[in-house]
């Protein structure tokens, strides 16, 4: 916004050359914080915020760095207590090995939080080709006449590329697994969490000073998750209800589930 240099001024001769006035320096402390308020958001919410910031870069300020990779014998980011290389680093190397959709829920938490090309690899792995997240990005499709890998792809793309900016824009911070519980049958099953994060794109307080002052404000999301079970027997996500005034999906995540084998 700045680019231009200031232009020299040639003063007339007659005039006097121009004082300097000394610098003043302005130590003003700002204020201190107080205590960071919660806010409520959902997980599809996070990744609205986070793609247009990514559309909308602002006029100041870098852009969000990628999160830090986890350094060797490091504990996973899911909160198992476990190394993420004997924990959540396994599954994104290895989609479907999850015993669990718990995992699943666990290991798609720890790629958000690092976001890592496994970790993108992962979240779009684990996702349903039949959820939201890909009805959204283009793909349409029945049992009967089911979408063409042509759009599957681009529909993966874009899931990637999406994933990315959530995870360099929203910084999560703990997960808290509530309950876990099976579905209408054995190829569905239900997962609640409580996560809390860090919007790395909310703007900073303003003081009396002109000044800007880093504040991280914790907020929080809590959701229902769903998974259903594919014919090879890994677990996917497919959708979420949030539990926190958020608007819900809608009738994806209300769906019946399917008819087992």
């Amino acid at each position: 916004m700045f680019a231009s240099s200031p232009r020299t001024l040639a003063l007339p001769r007659s005039a006097p050359p121009a004082r300097r006035r000394r610098p003043t320096s302005c130590s003003a402390t700002p204020p201190a914080e107080g205590n960071s308020g919660v806010v409520k958001q959902s997980l599809a919410d996070l990744t609205a915020i986070a793609e247009k910031a990514a559309s909308k870069p602002k006029g100041f300020g870098k852009p969000a760095a990628a999160p830090a990779q986890p350094a060797k014998g490091s504990e996973c980011p899911c909160g198992t207590g476990l190394a993420y290389a004997t924990c959540c680093g396994l599954f994104h190397e290895q989609p479907g090995s999850e015993p669990s959709p718990e995992a699943v829920l666990r290991a798609r938490f720890s790629a958000y939080v690092l976001g890592s090309e496994a970790g993108l690899d992962y979240l779009v792995a684990t996702t349903h080709p039949r959820s939201r997240d890909f009805v959204l990005r283009g793909v349409e499709g029945s049992v009967e006449a089911p979408p063409s890998a042509e759009a599957l792809a681009a529909a993966a793309a874009q899931l990637r590329l999406d994933a990315g900016n959530t995870s360099r824009n929203i910084a999560f911070k703990k997960l808290a697994i509530t309950k876990s519980e099976k579905g209408g049958n054995e190829l569905e099953a239900w997962v609640t969490y409580r996560a809390t994060y860090i919007d790395r794109t909310a703007d900073k307080p303003r003081f009396k000073q002109a000044r800007w002052r880093d504040v991280d404000q914790t907020s929080s999301l809590a959701e229902r998750s769903r998974f259903l079970q594919s014919s090879d027997g890994s677990w996917r996500y497919f959708g979420s209800t949030p539990l926190t005034g958020s608007k819900g999906l809608g009738s994806y995540d209300a769906a019946p589930p399917p008819k087992a084998p």
